[in-house]
């Protein structure tokens, strides 16, 4: 179940997780009392469990530790400790920040130091990425940002065979289609949030981007227009060896997969933005 879980939901493969996860499977398989039923194991386990929290001491033990768990899980979950970069709610930017929000460019005007992101709709840590760079271009100066959609998905990525990011490519000439009517940034947002898995879901999503004409960006997104955009977009990504996603590239300086938030807003300072002071 949760190999499945892996794969298809979080669209992930993690060697280290499906190995324990084996591991543990066999170790409950050699433990069975092969003169018995599966249901008898059950039975015999919920009976043992039963017997020991009768016994005082056990029982406080059980209740303390359930207690702190589920303390540590909703702390956690709350807090993002252990993931600052993802935000929970809807991003919302400065009052005061003046950047330019155009095609797919967001940022300051005259800014020295460009940020190429390269990403996939149905890519979770794409996701991450996205906000964490959403964050930092309200948070510091001198920074541009241009995103280029890149669907890890056979039906338009030449990279891969069979497969892929099912659904990425028809978000991607989507959010292109939106660029005509200058909501590229609006109709990404929405499909990072929600990731439809049709185009029926995408479009009743888009209905709420306030201004957006649905019809001609139904008819934009099927045209051969957009169709010959996005495989520009993929064939210049590959020929810039961009083969995974996340990817970005800050003033000619790839990095692929998630770069902590803090970190990168560091890197960034590093390199000349400045923190913007709300007036």
């Amino acid at each position: 179940i949760l190999a499945t879980i892996s794969i298809f939901q979080i669209n992930k493969i993690c060697v280290l997780c499906f190995i324990t996860y084996f591991i543990d499977l066999a170790i409950a398989i050699t433990a069975k009392n092969r003169q018995q039923k599966w249901n008898y194991e059950i039975k015999q386990s919920i009976e043992d469990f039963k017997s020991a929290i009768c016994v005082k001491k056990y029982l406080i033990a059980f209740i303390s530790v359930f207690i702190i768990g589920v303390g540590i899980l909703v702390y956690t979950n709350t807090s993002n400790i252990l993931a600052p970069q993802i935000k929970k709610h809807k991003i919302k930017f400065s009052s005061d920040r003046k950047f330019i929000t155009h095609d797919n460019v967001i940022g300051d005007k005259d800014a020295k130091i460009i940020i190429h992101e390269y990403m996939d709709f149905n890519c979770s840590s794409c996701y991450i990425t996205n906000i964490s760079l959403r964050r930092i271009i309200d948070e510091l100066e001198g920074i541009m940002i241009i995103k280029h959609d890149m669907p890890l998905d056979s039906e338009c990525n030449p990279l891969l065979k069979s497969g892929g990011h099912k659904g990425s490519c028809r978000m991607a000439r989507y959010a292109l289609a939106a660029k005509k009517q200058d909501k590229y940034w609006e109709v990404s947002d929405i499909l990072f949030d929600n990731t439809p898995d049709s185009e029926r879901k995408i479009l009743n999503l888009l209905r709420q981007v306030q201004g957006l004409n649905i019809n001609k960006l139904e008819k934009d997104a099927n045209s051969e227009e957009i169709k010959k955009e996005l495989e520009e977009e993929i064939k210049d990504g590959i020929n810039k060896n961009i083969e995974a996603t996340p990817t970005i590239v800050i003033n000619m300086q790839k990095i692929t997969g998630n770069i902590p938030y803090y970190e990168l807003k560091e890197k960034l300072i590093q390199m000349g933005a400045k923190e913007h002071k709300l007036k």
